[in-house]
């Protein structure tokens, strides 16, 4: 029963994972025939497992499909339990609420009648894009609208408002006394550490590159100071003990409301409720057990916690520290403090590693010293906001004091923080798709456990010898398959970008980008970088300097080193105004003209065909063995034709110019390129009716087939002459996949029972295996297996 809570969490997160990637007419038949086979030939209480698989599976397909549904006009009445600068969320349920983006700013507990439009959730469109579905789901968002009418209610003095209204002013007034005793930046990272407030400061950047981020957070580390003043003051009263537990845990609970319930907090207090309650039977619980048991409070609340990250880097966190650390060799063992954190760094950096590069597209090795040096400084700092934040009731001019000697300790952890960040010790990696994160998972378990000793041995020498060979044969397959140019058309909203990779470059052909605040590059570039691993750009051509177009180097400049940018010469005083600002935020522009040879494929860059706006549109050309791309920026039609008189052939493929605009891809244009396929990057509902109908019907006069971003990222891989185009889709399986995985899954579990029964049967074998005596079982002298020293 150890591994009770551990199998539940993963037969509800497997049930939450399939529901929208294998369809229920085949999963629900296999559980229930499973659930079946466990009670005549298995522990009954295994039956369990496959009924909260298909439970959570039946849950999670019916919230996908209501989060799917088409936009509908509804009226909404709820508390205010969250206000944000931009949203606030209302209260349906102790599990669902309401988001409302609007700038209305109502206080906690207020009671709030909206009416309004619902909006669908975003779908991933790249590959590693953000997926709204999944982030509402996570965080209990029944639906999200964009109000159409907003009305306060009076108030009923209900408990509702009140304890909601409670949470308002516990994280105002806590706000309110770090501004009154830190300088902003402080002031804010304090806020956010001791009373749940967003940290919305631009450093936060360098403690995600360090993988501190958690020292921002409701965690451990707050609940274990609180753990230490309660007991401390409860020692000095005569209070029984059982008393004195739920007092504890009635104030931590208490406290993670008011704080937002954040992932971590409550973690530890759950785990601490489940070993508390376990002493109080006299029954032990292991560690192990306790965060097993608080993982699956989770998941029977929600399933689709496993998409959220701070859960996912929460519990693998700890779960490092329990099953990884003790295994590591030298650091697993050591007694020095200081190399026993070290080691407790590293089992959660191997332990978060594929959320690591999902997140930030790289692992930092100044990360693992981080963790060493910043956490006993985050513990003071906490320390020692909790002492300002008590004495400002009582002693005022105390807590001036106290804020001063915080103030002191602040100092090296940000230079630290700072410094350590930008050091050039970055690992940057292509981010693991889930198969891939599990086989991770499964390596370094196998790992943990192997005894690395037997590879002195003969048959050690030549497991690593087909080891290496295997994985010759494998970076030889990929190296052959991989293609000779492969361009991905990203949807980056309403704008464009393209992802150009070769052997011999990586990089953009335009960034997308707005000039309405927003910053689609960050939300659809960025992940879509990280996830191919790329940390550094070879190159990226601004075809001219709409901010749709050029709008986003300069947030690529701040992750990434771009080594080229290449634009034409600015026309307009809009134009010298981008020109100025990319040469200030991201570096020198350069012009370029004129075809490059590369390996395997060339580009051709036209010289503007006008003096300013669209009409100096870059036109660019990529070619591969006899196949041709045409980008053609916001080229006008005017300019299509001038440009006809340099091209002279036929195209593959064209990257229709202004987004599918009635003023470009006239029919002059079309009848002289031919083009095999149309690529539209529009943005969805766009306001500006891109792509036109006048376009479309051109391309059908044409018999042009087209295809458009919205629709989902576009790639083209040029391989031998042929070009292979797909279009990004999340990944769904087919009822033949499903029974392929099913029955893979099965041979896996008969391969494991016929092992163990193999070696059952041989146990002197087997212990020969993981002993040092040498083998004979073959009946000759000697064996691979023998020690060298018993030659």
């Amino acid at each position: 029963m150890k591994q009770l809570w551990f199998i539940l969490c993963l037969a509800l997160a497997g049930g939450c994972f399939f529901a929208e990637r294998a369809p229920l007419f085949f999963v629900a038949p296999v559980l229930i025939l499973a659930a079946f086979c466990f009670l005549p030939w298995g522990k009954k209480a295994n039956a369990l497992y496959p009924v909260a698989a298909l439970a959570a599976f039946v849950f999670a397909s019916t919230c996908l499909q209501s989060v799917e549904a088409p936009p509908v006009r509804v009226a909404v009445r709820g508390v205010v339990m969250a206000s944000k600068e931009n949203y606030y969320d209302l209260r349906l349920s102790p599990f669902k609420k309401v988001r409302v983006f609007s700038e209305a700013n109502p206080a906690m507990g207020e009671r709030m009648a909206v009416r309004g439009l619902t909006m669908k959730p975003e779908a991933p469109r790249n590959p590693g894009g953000f997926d709204g579905r999944h982030y509402a789901l996570s965080h209990g968002i029944k639906a999200t609208l964009r109000p159409t009418k907003e009305e306060m209610l009076p108030e009923r003095g209900g408990a509702i408002e009140k304890i909601y209204a409670c949470r308002g002013r516990f994280r105002k007034k806590g706000a309110a006394i770090c501004e009154n005793y830190f300088p902003p930046k402080e002031a804010k990272l304090l806020s956010a550490m001791l009373f749940g407030n967003d940290a919305d400061w631009e450093g936060l950047e360098d403690f995600r590159t360090l993988n501190v981020i958690h020292i921002l957070s409701i965690s451990g580390l707050h609940i274990g100071l609180i753990l230490v003043l309660l007991s401390g003051a409860l020692k000095k009263l005569t209070v029984p003990y059982d008393v004195r537990k739920i007092f504890v845990h009635g104030l931590l609970l208490a406290y993670l409301f008011l704080t937002g319930f954040p992932v971590g907090g409550m973690r530890v207090w759950l785990s601490l409720l489940f070993t508390d309650a376990g002493k109080r039977l006299w029954r032990p619980v292991d560690p192990n057990y306790a965060l097993g048991f608080s993982a699956a409070i989770f998941l029977l609340v929600n399933p689709f916690y496993i998409y959220r990250l701070g859960f996912l880097f929460s519990f693998f966190s700890v779960y490092g520290i329990l099953n990884i650390y003790p295994k590591l060799p030298i650091l697993g063992s050591a007694r020095r403090k200081a190399v026993q954190a070290l080691g407790v760094s590293v089992a959660v950096s191997l332990a978060i590693a594929p959320l690591l590069l999902f997140t930030s597209g790289s692992i930092s090795m100044m990360g693992l010293l981080a963790n060493v040096v910043l956490l006993p400084l985050a513990a003071a700092i906490l320390y020692g906001a909790v002492a300002v934040s008590l004495l400002s009731f009582f002693f005022p001019p105390v807590a001036a004091g106290a804020a001063v000697m915080t103030r002191w300790i602040f100092m090296p952890f940000l230079f630290l923080t700072k410094h350590m960040a930008h050091a050039p010790f970055n690992w940057v990696l292509p981010s693991f798709s889930v198969l891939e994160a599990c086989a991770y998972y499964l390596i370094l378990h196998f790992a943990m456990h192997f005894p690395m000793r037997r590879l002195k041995l003969k048959a050690g020498r030549l497991l690593i010898l087909q080891a290496v060979i295997v994985g010759m044969l494998v970076l030889a397959w990929g190296h052959r398959t991989r293609p000779d140019l492969s361009v991905t058309q990203l949807y980056v909203g309403q704008g464009d970008c393209a992802y150009v990779e070769a052997k011999d470059l990586r990089g953009l052909i335009d960034t997308g980008g707005s000039r309405f605040g927003a910053d689609p590059t960050a939300r659809y570039v960025e992940p879509f970088l990280r996830k191919c691993g790329v940390g550094a750009l070879d190159a990226v051509f601004l075809s001219h300097y709409d901010a749709d177009h050029a709008g986003g180097v300069n947030t690529l400049a701040k992750s990434h080193k771009i080594k080229h940018i290449f634009a034409p010469a600015p026309g307009s005083d809009e134009d010298v105004a981008m020109y100025e600002e990319i040469q200030d935020k991201a570096g020198a522009v350069e012009p370029i003209e004129g075809t490059f040879s590369m390996k395997d494929w060339d580009l051709r860059v036209f010289p503007p065909y006008g003096k300013e706006d669209n009409a100096l549109s870059m036109v660019m050309e990529l070619s591969s063995k006899g196949q041709r791309m045409l980008f053609l920026g916001d080229l006008p039609a005017q300019q299509e034709k001038v440009l006809l008189s340099d091209l002279r052939h036929s195209e593959s493929i064209v990257k229709l110019a202004h987004h599918g605009s009635k003023t470009s891809s006239c029919e002059e244009f079309l009848e002289a390129t031919r083009p095999r396929l149309a690529l539209i990057s529009a943005g969805e509902n766009n306001s500006y009716g891109h792509p036109h109908k006048a376009v479309l019907r051109r391309l059908q006069d044409h018999g042009v087939p087209y295809l458009e971003t919205k629709n989902g990222a576009i790639t083209m891989d040029f391989k031998d002459g042929k070009v292979y185009v797909s279009v990004y889709k999340p990944r769904k399986f087919s009822v033949g996949q499903s029974i392929f995985f099913a029955a893979c899954v099965v041979g896996l579990m008969g391969m494991v029972d016929v092992g163990a029964g193999y070696f059952k049967k041989r146990e002197r074998l087997w212990n020969q295996w993981i002993t040092a005596e040498p083998i004979f079982s073959t009946g000759r002298k000697s064996s691979v297996w023998k020690r060298s020293a018993d030659k």
